[in-house]
């Protein structure tokens, strides 16, 4: 997949690794000094900067980094406290980028990624009175999306517009869209059609959710496509939580790499067999058999329940769409 993304000598390659190595890396002495100081050593690895003294400390006010009337809005549905966490301040002041340098950034799956790149693409919208493109690899994400961006947005004046959806089309951007949100193919053929008008800096930022979706082998080749177009012409930020070569693709985009392991609950691994079993595959305890094995023969059902009965979420992952429905159902009853 590189070699169709980075068309270039193997010089200018190299070039642009060394360049990432720049700002990926942040010397020891200095993760010290701000862990002397404010306690956030550990949660990831910001851009470093040439000079120290024009990095302050990050605040975690939202209100340091949106309008007011955005700020209060998140305040309202989102961050009752309106503090990002530390983790989040250190990505949006990763040196350039509030400035409209490109950012890609790696953090765990429910440790707060989008808010990262939400603060980023609002800020640049109002900043530039053109609206920002948000690209989600499904339907689904781009409905929850929708309705919740435009409770923030209804507070600055601003709509979202859709894009995505079997028979919906693209009609005129509204003069007060401040979000355009689509999927993959829809935001590729948007963006056609104002390369076509000419107007391509319409857009002012775009983010990709599940950047590491441009090495899909069905659906990649349309997002390389999009943000080939858009590289040069908006700010790019790219967010992933699996992403393979994460740092190459920052690379390729000319962008600010972080990267953060930080999680607000960490994370425990079992096994389940006939007991569970830890991450060393030692016994952990007895697995809790509410049902029968002919009714939960994958224990699925059981393990459920005991986090439920302690007020615990569960998500559950299968490999299919079916597998997904049936289990549902199961749960359900």
């Amino acid at each position: 997949m590189l070699n169709s993304l980075t068309p270039r000598s193997k010089g200018s390659l190299l070039l642009e690794l060394e360049d990432e190595a720049l700002f990926q890396v942040e010397s020891a002495e200095r993760r010290k000094r701000k862990s002397r100081l404010s306690g956030s050593a550990g949660f990831g690895q910001p851009a470093i900067c040439g000079n120290e003294l024009e990095c302050p400390l990050p605040s975690r006010s939202i209100r340091n980094y949106l309008p007011e009337r955005l700020a209060r809005a998140y305040e309202e549905h989102v961050l009752p406290d309106g503090r990002l966490y530390a983790w989040q301040a250190e990505a949006v002041c990763t040196p350039g980028v509030l400035q409209g340098r490109n950012l890609v950034y790696e953090a765990p799956t429910a440790g707060g990624k989008s808010l990262v790149a939400e603060v980023l693409m609002l800020r640049r919208v109002w900043q530039t009175g053109r609206p920002a493109l948000l690209v989600l690899p499904y339907v689904s994400l781009c409905s929850e999306k929708s309705a919740y961006l435009g409770r923030i947005l209804e507070a600055g004046g601003r709509v979202v517009q859709d894009f995505f959806g079997v028979g919906q089309g693209m009609p005129p951007l509204k003069d007060n869209t401040g979000v355009i949100v689509s999927t993959i193919e829809k935001a590729n053929a948007f963006v056609n059609r104002l390369i076509q008008a000419g107007c391509l800096n319409l857009i002012s930022a775009i983010v990709v959710d599940e950047l590491h979706m441009v090495g899909d082998l069905d659906r990649g080749y349309q997002l390389e496509l999009l943000l080939t177009k858009l590289r040069h012409e908006a700010e790019i930020v790219g967010m992933s939580a699996t992403a393979p070569d994460v740092g190459r693709l920052a690379s390729w985009l000319r962008a600010a790499l972080y990267r953060t392991d930080w999680r607000p609950v960490p994370l425990q691994h079992f096994t389940r067999n006939d007991i569970v079993l830890d991450a060393a595959g030692q016994p952990a305890r007895p697995l809790p058999r509410v049902y029968t094995r002919e009714q939960d023969p994958d224990g699925v059902l059981s393990l459920t329940a005991e986090a439920t009965r302690k007020s615990l979420p569960v998500l559950i992952f299968c490999a299919t769409k079916r597998a997904c429905e049936s289990t549902a159902s199961k749960v359900a009853e």
